[in-house]
C-alpha cells in the first residue's frame, strides 16, 4: 500500500497541502506551498523505499547503525581530591539537600 495513500485519498500532494493548512489552521504562501510540496515528496518516496525492503522479520536487529564500540568510557569511580565541605560552599541548601535553581515557573 505505501506511505502515500494519504495523497491518493487526497488527490495530489497540493490537495495535501490544503488538508494540512486546515488541520494546523495556517495559510501557506506560494513559496511556502513550493518548498512544502518538495519535501513531501521526499519524505513520501523515503517510505516507499523502505517499504519496498518487504518482510524483515527475519533481520536481525541492530543496537548501533555503525559496527562500532561504545565511544563512552567505562564509568569507574574514583576518589575525588577536592574536600565534599569545599565543594558544597557556594551552593544554596535547604536542610541537608543542594537546592538547584528554579527549572518550572507556574
Amino acid at each position: 500500500m505505501g506511505c502515500s495513500h494519504l495523497v491518493k485519498e487526497l488527490g495530489d500532494i497540493e490537495d495535501v497541502i490544503r488538508h494540512l493548512e486546515r488541520l494546523a489552521l495556517i495559510k501557506f504562501t506560494d513559496d511556502e506551498r513550493v518548498k512544502l510540496s518538495s519535501e513531501i515528496r521526499k519524505i513520501l518516496n523515503f517510505f516507499n523505499q523502505l517499504n519496498e525492503l518487504g518482510d524483515l522479520k527475519d533481520v536481525e536487529p541492530l543496537f548501533h547503525v555503525l559496527d562500532i564500540e561504545s565511544p563512552l568510557r567505562d564509568d569507574e569511580p574514583e576518589v575525588c581530591s577536592i574536600p565534599a565541605s569545599e565543594l558544597l560552599s557556594n551552593v544554596l541548601r535547604e536542610g541537608s539537600y543542594v537546592k538547584g535553581p528554579r527549572t518550572v515557573t507556574g
